[in-house]
């Protein structure tokens, strides 16, 4: 089995080949250097957008701020649907176990407000998110087993 770092002739990370031209070859800048480079050409755009009168564009939410929104949506909900799943888990042993329905009670109780919660969750999240569909499927199936059990389907006969 041919090792990884002998593809391609051994060149390791950071070296280059003679001859080979890329951003900063020759130059010995590094990788920081470029994103500070980078980093302040973009701030010194932004102030001449600012200048030129075009400040409504500077008042549009930055993609970071636009992710963390998003990515603490997202991270809300997962641990919904976590905390949704792990009830459901109790829900399944529990009935596994042949205990009281009254002892069920409480579990579908949980069930029903979390899958709520869930749901009002997913309808903040955008249309076309596929987090938002599959926390709809969680909740979707935490109310199917509510209702399974509030119509009486486990009443032995």
């Amino acid at each position: 089995m041919t090792k990884i770092d002998q593809i391609g002739g051994g060149v390791q990370a950071g070296e280059s080949k003679p001859g080979q031209r890329g951003v900063g070859a020759g130059q010995g800048a590094s990788f920081d250097d470029f994103l500070t480079r980078a980093i302040d050409d973009g701030q010194a755009s932004q102030a001449a957008g600012e200048s030129t009168g075009l400040g409504g564009v500077s008042q549009v939410a930055a993609p970071a701020e636009v992710l963390a929104a998003t990515g603490q949506a997202h991270v809300t909900a997962v641990a919904q649907a976590e905390d949704l799943l792990a009830t459901l888990e109790q829900y399944a042993q529990a009935l596994g176990q042949g205990g009281s329905l009254k002892d069920l009670a409480g579990v579908v109780q949980a069930m029903e407000t979390q899958a709520g919660l869930l749901g009002e969750t997913a309808d903040q999240l955008p249309e076309d998110d596929e987090l938002a569909g599959l926390l709809r499927q969680v909740r979707a199936r935490a109310e199917a087993e509510a209702m399974k059990f509030n119509r009486g389907d486990f009443i032995p006969a």
